[in-house]
């Protein structure tokens, strides 16, 4: 963070007494639990608290100033999540986060140095919103992770259904799968990101490729679908006619490669719908 300059005539840079934020974390903790609270982060009420490597101890009762430890409130800043499926079982669901915003100069000591007290901490007694995310122990300290919400990534199956009726049809064996909700960009004046909905992005390639399923082609991409994915950590993630697809045959020239039929779906849908699609 730091003060926002602007030239002027001497082509000096000036300061206009206000600065700009932005900070940037992937979570690797994302299970069940923190998909949940995706929309949560990102409604434009959370103030965040970095905790830096020279941290000073934390104050007991009384707030203090605290070297170590940056603040920013939610008249500051807003935030954006990023839900990533990606890869393959070497590879981690996350959440990219991207914590942007603005302030005045007059409260940049503040920011710089946060006003902070163990009070203002979640204990194992709390049952704060962000609660289930951390393990406590009765100190107030903030929590510490909890690994078991690291989960792998890689797809166990997708399904794709007709939405006007029958059987879910397997789709497997897959590679090269690409699977992410992107939050939308709308900033305000305060350069704050307020976002309302996500861009779903799920792109696969189907290994599987002889004439029978090169002659299914026609007759799908005329069809609105349904599309279940299961991970193989166990997340569960359905869109119900949430997203249009296209397919793409690819024949490579070597025979030390799959022809392949690449499925490409693209849709958007309200934040606030997200975590009723996980399970």
């Amino acid at each position: 963070f730091g003060n926002i300059t602007n030239p002027d005539s001497m082509k000096r840079n000036k300061s206009n007494n206000a600065g700009s934020f932005s900070a940037k974390c992937t979570m690797r903790q994302a299970s069940g639990v923190e998909l949940a609270l995706v929309p949560s982060i990102m409604d434009g009420t959370n103030s965040f608290l970095f905790k830096m490597s020279d941290a000073a101890a934390i104050p007991v009762t009384t707030e203090a100033a605290t070297v170590g430890w940056f603040l920013v409130s939610a008249s500051q800043v807003g935030a954006k999540a990023k839900p990533v499926f990606d890869g393959t079982i070497d590879n981690e669901q996350a959440i990219e986060l991207e914590i942007d915003g603005s302030y005045q100069m007059s409260v940049s000591d503040a920011i710089a140095k946060a006003l902070i007290a163990d009070v203002d901490f979640e204990s194992s007694t709390d049952t704060g919103t962000y609660h289930a995310i951390g393990t406590y122990t009765a100190a107030k300290d903030g929590g510490n992770p909890t690994n078991s919400h690291v989960k792998s990534a890689g797809v166990l199956s997708i399904t794709l259904a007709d939405t006007i009726g029958g059987g879910a049809q397997s789709i497997g064996p897959i590679n090269n799968v690409k699977f992410s909700f992107t939050p939308d960009s709308e900033v305000d004046g305060a350069k704050r990101p307020l976002p309302s909905s996500f861009d779903i992005a799920l792109d696969f390639d189907w290994l599987q490729n002889d004439a029978p399923d090169l002659l299914l082609l026609d007759a799908m991409s005329l069809l609105d679908v349904n599309v279940a994915v299961s991970m193989l950590a166990g997340t569960n993630i359905t869109l119900t006619n949430q997203t249009g697809h296209a397919e793409k045959v690819t024949s490579p020239d070597d025979y030390d490669k799959k022809r392949t039929i690449g499925f490409s779906l693209k849709g958007s849908i309200l934040i606030s719908s997200f975590a009723a699609m996980i399970s």
